[in-house]
């Protein structure tokens, strides 16, 4: 009985020393290595600094702006912005609504970047390296003084623009010229307008009160400022209850070109008039009275008024067979085209082409003057076909080439996206 009880107090004794056991030991154990695991884990990882803001300043001309006192209030120095672009370009020749960009830095009082326009596709990139800024000490009524001499580095670029599309509208009161540029748009960009659709209308007779022009076109930004607009890609123009359609398209030849809804080229194989811009004196009329001899005599052309130098255009491929002075039509020039045309251009005061040569469309081959019998300057233009004279204003032109059948699709499907994009822009405008 007394061996039962010791035992059972041994049972007892163990099971009470296992128990203190994974009681106190192993748990005081995994505290150990939970404490040593939580000591070996690393700190997080700061954050990195925030990067220095940089800024981009635009500065447009104003009439009485020099570029020493623009580059002056930037805190640049003007001599050495002049020295090191003297060899590319001269930066002192600015005008009035030229942009000026600046690059400011957070750090730094002086601009760390400039851009100088040279022209609507090139700049001058200059570029301060402020570590290799060069500290000079003088001393001056016993005073010690350091100024800084400021490094500049400058290339030639072609500007790299970022662009989107826009949406422009305007409606005709008294001049295509003044409602476009009310518009926003600049001269280049009304030359632009008017190429598209040359073939089809004469800008210069034929725009009445009331046209519209609507259309679908890119706006150049360089560095989150608006710079100009490129070509559009859709162009939608009425003009006495007539709508003209164009629509840009690159073909699979990598070949762009204006074509109407059908796929038919906006482009004629003869430009509707040898100027872009000027205006009709007089025009077609087999019974004019002639101002000068006083007679009722045929007035077998059509009369552009402008100024003693404007350039002059072939209005279709062909080969000069006259240029020279002839007679009362002064220095003339005369071109033989696919058959069944020939065209004259008369009282020029300079020729730029010779007999014998071959010329493009739109190439300049002399300049308006006031040459043989003439009362002020301006240009004669003159059309035959089959020999006959004909009204250049009325005459229906051949036209050029069709989109072939294996582009349609394509063609199609890529103006029905961009007119979708137009509307969309036009609803939002």
């Amino acid at each position: 009985m007394q061996h039962a009880i010791r035992l059972s107090y041994l049972f007892i004794f163990l099971a009470l020393t296992v128990f203190i056991y994974k009681r106190f030991w192993v748990t005081e154990a995994i505290a150990e290595q939970v404490k040593t695991e939580h000591l070996t884990i690393a700190p997080p990882t700061p954050p990195p600094p925030p990067e220095p803001t940089e800024t981009w300043v635009v500065y447009q001309v104003k009439k009485g702006d020099t570029v020493g006192k623009i580059l002056t209030q930037y805190g640049i120095s003007t001599r050495i912005v002049l020295e090191k672009s003297k060899d590319l370009h001269d930066i002192s020749n600015i005008r009035p609504g030229q942009k000026i960009h600046f690059l400011k830095h957070e750090h730094y009082d002086v601009p760390i970047e400039i851009k100088f326009p040279i022209n609507e596709d090139e700049h001058l990139l200059f570029v301060r390296t402020v570590a290799h800024d060069k500290t000079e000490s003088s001393s001056e009524n016993g005073e010690h003084k350091e100024s800084k001499t400021q490094n500049w580095s400058v290339n030639k670029e072609t500007i790299e623009y970022t662009t989107q599309f826009g949406y422009r509208k305007f409606t005709v009161t008294s001049s295509l010229w003044k409602a476009a540029v009310d518009a926003g748009l600049r001269p280049s960009d009304i030359a632009s307008l008017a190429k598209v659709l040359e073939y089809d209308i004469d800008f210069n007779t034929e725009i009445r009160a009331g046209a519209t022009a609507e259309m679908l076109v890119e706006e150049l930004y360089l560095d989150g400022s608006f710079v100009k607009l490129g070509s559009p890609s859709i162009l939608h123009f009425t003009n006495k209850d007539t709508l003209y359609s164009a629509y840009y398209y690159i073909n699979k030849d990598k070949e762009g070109d204006y074509y109407d809804k059908k796929g038919v080229s906006r482009k004629g194989a003869f430009l509707r008039s040898p100027l872009p811009f000027s205006r009709v004196t007089s025009g077609f009329n087999p019974k004019r009275f002639h101002p000068i001899s006083k007679k009722v005599r045929p007035h077998n052309g059509t009369d552009f008024g402008a100024p003693t130098g404007t350039p002059v255009r072939a209005v279709a491929d062909g080969t000069v067979t006259f240029a020279g002075t002839n007679g009362g039509h002064g220095k003339f020039v005369k071109i033989t085209h696919q058959s069944p045309y020939k065209t004259s251009y008369s009282h020029l005061s300079k020729i730029l082409v010779r007999k014998g040569q071959r010329v493009k469309q739109g190439d300049l081959i002399g300049k308006v003057g006031t040459t043989g019998a003439s009362t002020g300057p301006h240009l004669h233009y003159q059309v035959w076909k089959n020999n006959k004279y004909v009204d250049a204003m009325k005459e229906k032109m051949p036209r050029n080439k069709v989109l072939p059948s294996s582009e349609k699709k394509r063609f199609q499907k890529e103006i029905k996206t961009n007119q979708e994009l137009m509307d969309k822009l036009k609803a939002e405008n």
